[in-house]
């Protein structure tokens, strides 16, 4: 997978609750050259180099990485990549097809082999929609605003 590189995304400082310097959460992106993304993190983590090397461990044993596909009750699925049993990474949104669901996961892992996840900048943004240490939301989590609403301003 040429071209595949890690995106590191900031949404804000943290509020410093567990005595810690307030800090930024991040979490990265894996995306392809024409910037569809193949996996994200599992979560966000405090500053930008715990998440730099989070990645970089994920990189560097992509080779001891398992992986998970699973399916919901409605048919999509998704897949999860685990070291030492704890998920590091997730698909980005789910798939109607398994079919779809693995060529993604495999152009994920191709894509580590590739990523220099010291390559990037981080990017910001300032919308918070979680905290530290929980699941990024998933597209079925996030309230989007109407059609109507957007189309009016």
């Amino acid at each position: 997978m040429a071209g595949a590189r890690f995106v590191f995304i900031a949404d804000g400082p943290g509020n410093g609750d567990d005595g810690v310097e307030p800090d930024h959460r991040i979490w990265w992106r894996l995306v392809a050259a024409n910037n569809r993304v193949l996996g994200r993190s599992i979560r966000t983590v405090l500053g930008e180099a715990a998440c730099r090397s989070m990645a970089t461990e994920l990189v560097d044993r992509v080779d001891d990485a398992t992986t998970l596909l699973t399916s919901d009750g409605r048919g999509r699925w998704t897949w999860t990549v685990s070291l030492d049993g704890e998920p590091r990474a997730q698909c980005a949104h789910p798939f109607p097809r398994r079919v779809d669901c693995v060529r993604t996961l495999a152009l994920f892992v191709d894509g580590l082999r590739v990523a220099d996840p010291h390559a990037s900048v981080v990017r910001f943004f300032f919308a918070s929609r979680h905290t530290v240490g929980s699941t990024i939301p998933t597209l079925e989590t996030i309230q989007a605003p109407s059609i109507s609403s957007v189309a009016g301003q």
